[in-house]
């Protein structure tokens, strides 16, 4: 879960709390975004999300997450089933441009280690200023694929 707020520093120990019970320590990514990795919740719908800046012996900033567990999307949310995608270089990303109060948007993709429970620091790539419409056609071939 990425974290926006112009509020972090690189020396908080910032940890995230879910439903008020299990705590998760973020990584800090610049002064404007930190994430954490979503544990494990066994629970659906939305919950309520602490944030910590100081090791977890305050939490003074909330928020709410929706949880949904995995093939089981609410009508707004798109998946994308892995045997439509991954021997393919192209897809079609959806969203609910309604739920986005912005015209243009950033899509970063990023690789998770399921593993390793973590996410990987470079983004797999990344798509700046995407108009708002709800849809963004994406093309891993190679001959489309820049560095980040």
């Amino acid at each position: 879960m990425f974290i926006g707020g112009p509020c972090y520093k690189p020396n908080d120990q910032i940890v995230c709390r879910f439903n008020k019970t299990i705590e998760v320590a973020a990584v800090y990514v610049s002064p404007e975004l930190a994430y954490c990795i979503t544990p494990p919740l066994y629970v659906v719908g939305l919950i309520q999300v602490e944030l910590s800046l100081d090791g977890g012996a305050t939490f003074n900033y909330t928020g709410t997450f929706r949880s949904i567990p995995l093939g089981r999307n609410p009508p707004d949310i798109q998946g994308l089933e892995v045997e439509h995608w991954a021997n393919s270089t192209k897809t079609v990303l959806t969203w609910n441009q309604n739920a986005i109060n912005e015209s243009h948007i950033d899509i970063d993709i990023s690789l998770f280690d399921s593993f390793e429970f973590r996410f990987h620091q470079a983004s797999l790539a990344s798509f700046k200023h995407v108009p708002n419409s709800g849809s963004y056609h994406l093309d891993f071939s190679e001959e489309n694929i820049s560095s980040t």
